[in-house]
This record gives C-alpha cells, sequence and structure tokens, in this order.
C-alpha cells in the first residue's frame, strides 16, 4: 500500500492531467479555505510541518476552530484511502490542479445535497463504498462552514463572456 506522501503528491502533476484555468481567486471563499487546507495539508506531509498548527490561525479568523479537526480527519482519509495518487499544489499556486477541483466537487456535490453527483464526482478518486467515509466526514466539514456563512459552491466573480453569433 503507498504512504501518504505517495497518495498526496505535493506540487506535482498526474501526468496524464493538466491544470486547469480556475483561478484559485475565482473560488468563493470556503472553497478558497478548504482548497487552501488540502495544499498545506499536502505539504505538511512532505516537509513534516504540523498542517494544524499552520492552519489553527487561519480557522480561528472565520470563527471556525472545531472545522480543522474534522479537515485533518478528511485529509487523513483521503490520504490513506484515494484510489489513485492526487496532485495538490503549492499553497501559493495561482490555479486549481483538476484533483483538486474533482475534490471541491464532491464537497459541492455534498453542500447541495446532490448524493447522485457526489458520489459521481467521488468515483475518480475512491472506491464505491470508501466515498460514503468521504461523504460522512466531508457533510461535517460543510456543515461547519455553512453554520458561519461560508459555501464551497459559486464563484467569487463572474466575467462575460463575448460570443459570436448572427
Amino acid at each position: 500500500m503507498p504512504s501518504s506522501t505517495d497518495v498526496l503528491r505535493a506540487g506535482a502533476l498526474n501526468s496524464h492531467r493538466s491544470f486547469n484555468d480556475t483561478p484559485t481567486n475565482s473560488l468563493s471563499e470556503g472553497a478558497q479555505l478548504f482548497v487552501l487546507s488540502a495544499r498545506h495539508w499536502a505539504f505538511s506531509l512532505s516537509d513534516k510541518h504540523c498542517a494544524g498548527c499552520l492552519l489553527r490561525p487561519i480557522y480561528e479568523s472565520y470563527g471556525l476552530p472545531t472545522a480543522l479537526p474534522i479537515m485533518n480527519e478528511l485529509m487523513c482519509f483521503v490520504s490513506l484511502a484515494c484510489r489513485r495518487q492526487l496532485a495538490i499544489s503549492h499553497p501559493t499556486c495561482p490555479v486549481v490542479t483538476p484533483d483538486e477541483m474533482e475534490l471541491l466537487d464532491v464537497m459541492r456535490a455534498l453542500q447541495r445535497n446532490d448524493p447522485h453527483s457526489a458520489y459521481a464526482a467521488a468515483t475518480g478518486i475512491f472506491e464505491g463504498s470508501l466515498a460514503t467515509t468521504f461523504f460522512r466526514i466531508g457533510r461535517a466539514y460543510i456543515a461547519q462552514l455553512t453554520e458561519n456563512g461560508l459555501s464551497v459552491t459559486g464563484v467569487r466573480y463572474l466575467s462575460e463572456v463575448a460570443t459570436s453569433g448572427g
């Protein structure tokens, strides 16, 4: 079985996947917090630092100190249960990796209370029965965010796209 650091490839990108063009700062505040937390957590494995120590002030500033242990549980589960290596970017990366977006898509579906979409999004990451454990932990995390007015759905800004037409 691969180690946690093998499963969460901090800063690496799977050869079959490429970056999308979703800027990290375009995500909703809750989504940015989730992605930033996942990134710090993954890098703490390779740097042998305490992710909780680094993230505690951030979570406290949002009034979410009880969400941090849930995020830790979530990422521990991801590092042990996912079916393939995930590419997690450095915390300062300006765009979201496809794997980060896949995790975020699961969390978004959970927040919308859409189990079918959550399961569909999770199938690339977890074997079927393991997804339900991720959902249980993910729902607890989402509940903490929601209680504090944060959402992982939506974007921070929208831009108009020009279309050609007649």
